[in-house]
């Protein structure tokens, strides 16, 4: 049986031009701007992708982890952000 390894994405939607991209944990290098509009992204912003991204492969490490220790179901998950229209108030 082959083993597995877990390489959490992040798919990145850049609203300057309306695409997605993708980033992998494994072999994660650092990304200043859109690679199809070069619209810049900001120091801080990249450090919040790195730690939103580090928590969800740690999560899902620890999911593969437990499932070969201590044979529980194995899970992983992924978040993807919206943009949507607020809610009309309730009256």
């Amino acid at each position: 049986m082959k083993n597995k390894m877990i390489n959490t994405k992040a798919k990145i939607h850049c609203h300057s031009c309306g695409k997605d991209f993708n980033i992998y944990w494994v072999g994660l290098n650092k990304i200043d701007s859109c690679p199809h509009c070069n619209a810049d992204i900001d120091e801080t912003m990249w450090e919040s992708i790195l730690k939103s991204i580090a928590q969800v492969q740690q999560t899902n490490q620890d999911f593969y982890k437990y499932n070969l220790e201590r044979k529980e179901p194995m899970f992983t998950i992924s978040i993807e952000g919206l943009c949507t229209e607020l809610a009309e108030e309730q009256e």
